[in-house]
């Protein structure tokens, strides 16, 4: 995943529909939009006839499902090992946003959890704070 999201003129990397529909193994555009649409990928304007979308936001709509399980199963760790797995600053920072306009990591607990042991007492202070 060590991949740069600007083009040769520094100006950031766009797809097309056509190429969003390509990478995400979809047959129709329309299917593309859909998918862009529900996973909150920003579609934009191209010109009069084509709409395209950035590649970063793109591969991190991609990323967040990853992500969410990721955070689920190393509760403690997640952040340093999520930036050794994705090796670009760009996509990690960008994921790091995405969860936290989701409120992911400000849900608030449905149920009051008393830990028992000194390592349930750490997650609970790290989940927390």
């Amino acid at each position: 995943m060590n991949k740069n999201y600007l083009n040769e003129n520094q100006s950031p990397s766009i797809l097309t529909i056509g190429e969003v529909a390509n990478r995400l193994k979809l047959k129709k555009t329309e299917s593309a939009t859909i998918w862009l649409n529900q996973n909150g990928v920003t579609i934009h304007k191209l010109n009069k006839k084509s709409n395209m979308v950035y590649e970063i936001d793109f591969s991190c709509a991609l990323l967040i499902p990853f992500v969410k399980d990721f955070i689920k199963k190393h509760p403690m760790s997640w952040m340093e090992l999520l930036k050794s797995i994705l090796c670009n600053d760009a996509v990690y920072n960008m994921i790091l946003l995405k969860i936290d306009d989701n409120s992911l990591a400000s849900k608030k607990p449905k149920t009051k959890v008393n830990p028992k042991t000194a390592k349930e007492i750490e997650l609970r202070n790290k989940l927390l704070s």
